[in-house]
């Protein structure tokens, strides 16, 4: 994530990237792309 989304959502980079882990690990996400030019795909929703 960039500096500015984490500003958006007042959270520290650790905790995104310790939610993002964590998504990744449960099959909930997965990233398509590079990471300059990719996105998340969700692909299961609770």
């Amino acid at each position: 994530m960039t500096k500015e989304e984490l500003l958006k959502l007042s959270i520290a980079q650790r905790t995104a990237q310790r939610d993002l882990d964590r998504l990744k690990q449960l099959k909930h996400i997965t990233r398509i792309g590079h990471e300059k030019g990719g996105y998340w795909k969700i692909l299961k929703q609770n």
